[in-house]
């Protein structure tokens, strides 16, 4: 899949080169303050595992 790109943007699809952003993300207590609280690095490892085997299925 191509990335998305406009002049401000792109957006590439989702691999695990994200993870180190991803862990930022869920382990950031104000981004997570409604969202269930902060997850452990091996919480946010796990989503990603999860969340890409799903997206292979759309490929």
């Amino acid at each position: 899949m191509m990335p998305l790109t406009t002049e401000r943007c792109v957006l590439t699809p989702l691999s695990i080169k994200h993870l180190p952003t991803m862990v930022k993300l869920y382990r950031n207590a104000e981004v997570r303050e409604y969202l269930g609280g902060i997850r452990t690095i091996e919480e946010v490892k796990e989503q990603m595992e999860n969340m890409l085997m799903n997206l292979s299925s759309y490929y």
